[in-house]
């Protein structure tokens, strides 16, 4: 994990109870970023860090929401061909997996 994001951790350790760290588990093609790169989303939505946006990490932002609420993680795998990459203004298309875990702060 980057230096920044787990300052931000620290940060709002005392802000929420729970944050989402949503991170690429791979990456085939031209997907906008690497494996490894991370990004954290809090409960009301807000995030810091970008995994690519656009659709997708609009996409992961609502999943992690929904798995924060439920107290869960979960794998979620994204499939995005050039064409449709350039339809949402994108240059790259690829396939990711993301890993959206559930980090609880206070326990």
């Amino acid at each position: 994990m980057n230096r920044r994001l787990l300052k931000k951790i620290i940060e709002y350790k005392e802000k929420y109870d729970k944050i989402a760290l949503a991170t690429i588990i791979d990456a085939k093609s031209s997907s906008p970023r690497n494996t490894g790169t991370s990004m954290l989303i809090f409960p009301d939505g807000s995030f810091y860090g970008t995994i690519g946006g656009g659709n997708q990490e609009k996409q992961i932002i609502e999943d992690a929401k929904k798995l924060l609420k439920e107290d869960k993680s979960a794998k979620i795998t994204f499939n995005l061909t050039r064409k449709e990459a350039a339809k949402i203004g994108w240059v790259c298309g690829g396939d990711i997996e993301v890993y959206i875990e559930n980090i609880e702060m206070n326990k």
